[in-house]
């Protein structure tokens, strides 16, 4: 892997802080395999999967073999909404078997702040963002601005790397490493387990209103259960 900025804090710092936000795909897990085998040595590492309720099963199956195979110890965390308003986002520790499955940090977030959409993107940062960050501060004591985010973005998607990489403390390992789809698709094929999942559709949220319509349309067609969850929030929920 080339050099990147993360390395070179190495001559400045005792021993550098990354955190991982490992969203269940299968790019974001050889990212943190990639970080794992390169800096665990060096550098201390906070894995963290932020669980929103409404990920596939699968996705969630994918996480706790990643886990157990590798000897990650990835914390679980989900959004804790205080219906109180100017109250944060916290956090609560879970696990593979007591992980939300019904979308409820969603829907907790959505009754406080309303449905998400273009003008208001907001789901992201509460339910996974603002949680792995509560626990980070809160848990750890790692203050924003003291630590390197890896971020799960492949060399082909160049186009979402941010220009202000080094401001941020962004890290990109697979664009540093050069690694592609095909890459990512090739280290995966050599574990003894893969994600189980119909189509990239299916991935993050399975019902995301920021997916494609060809890929609702698809959804739609194959498992259209899928919006329920959304169908009930649009019915109960203010916009």
């Amino acid at each position: 892997m080339p050099s990147s900025g993360l390395e070179r804090t190495t001559q400045n710092m005792s021993k550098p802080k990354l955190a991982i936000s490992f969203s269940g795909g299968r790019t974001s897990a050889v990212m943190t395999k990639l970080c794992v085998d390169k800096f665990s040595e060096t550098h201390d590492i906070a894995i963290t999967f932020a669980n929103t309720g409404s990920e596939h099963e699968n996705t969630l199956k994918f996480v706790d073999q990643c886990d157990k195979h590798f000897g990650w110890n990835v914390v679980w965390v989900e959004a804790v909404v205080n219906p109180e308003k100017g109250k944060g986002i916290r956090h609560k520790i879970v696990t593979f078997e007591t992980a939300a499955r019904n979308g409820e940090p969603l829907e907790a977030d959505f009754a406080k702040h309303g449905l998400p959409g273009p003008g208001w993107l907001h789901c992201t940062r509460d339910t996974k963002e603002l949680p792995i960050k509560d626990y980070l501060k809160s848990v750890l004591g790692w203050k924003w601005g003291e630590f390197w985010i890896a971020i799960g973005i492949r060399a082909d998607e160049m186009d979402r790397v941010s220009q202000n990489r080094e401001k941020l403390k962004f890290v990109y390992p697979l664009v540093d490493a050069g690694w592609a789809k095909e890459d990512v698709k090739q280290e995966c094929a050599s574990w003894p387990f893969d994600l189980d999942l119909k189509g990239e559709h299916y991935g993050n949220c399975t019902w995301c209103w920021k997916k494609s319509l060809r890929k609702h349309l698809t959804l739609a067609k194959e498992s259209p259960e899928v919006f329920d969850f959304p169908r009930r929030m649009e019915k109960n929920i203010a916009i």
